[in-house]
């Protein structure tokens, strides 16, 4: 990875909709046959907020591991 912008990217659109669901559920309402749609929702925001917080954190270990290998290359 040569950036952590997808990672933050999918972190804040699974974010959003991990909010829009618990406020449609939560504070609007919804009728038994949203449910499906409704849980789906959530399951998915959540799907990819994972998925986006993963890909950062590996970025964040890849330059990590980049630096340390330079600084010790430097010594030698």
């Amino acid at each position: 990875m040569k950036s952590p912008v997808s990672g933050y990217l999918l972190t804040a659109v699974g974010g959003l909709l991990v909010v829009i669901g618990l406020i449609w559920g939560a504070v609007v309402g919804f009728y038994p046959s949203d449910l499906p749609l409704l849980l789906g929702l959530l399951v998915v925001g959540g799907i990819l907020a994972y998925i986006g917080q993963r890909q950062t954190t590996a970025f964040k270990r890849a330059e990590a591991e980049r630096r340390i290998a330079e600084r010790n290359a430097g010594r030698d």
